[in-house]
């Protein structure tokens, strides 16, 4: 059995202007979306054996008590 690795987030300030760094350096951003229940945003680029999303807290309260809460992004 191999591992892959396939999917890497980082945790960033809400909107994730970091990520306007790697559109200057010339990549393609792909589509961003909420993530219901677990009170999370994101933005994320494509490559083609992964995926990196930079992810930030859009609402404590869901991501503290939504179906995700144990996650702990809040806290994180």
């Amino acid at each position: 059995m191999s591992l892959e690795l396939d999917h890497v987030f980082i945790l960033v300030e809400p909107h994730a202007k970091v990520a306007d760094l790697l559109l200057e350096f010339g990549l393609e951003e792909g589509f961003s979306r909420d993530h219901p229940g677990q009170g999370t945003s994101n933005r994320r680029f494509t490559f083609a054996n992964g995926l990196l999303e930079f992810l930030w807290l859009r609402d404590s309260l869901e991501a503290e008590q939504g179906p995700g809460s144990a996650l702990f992004f809040k806290e994180r």
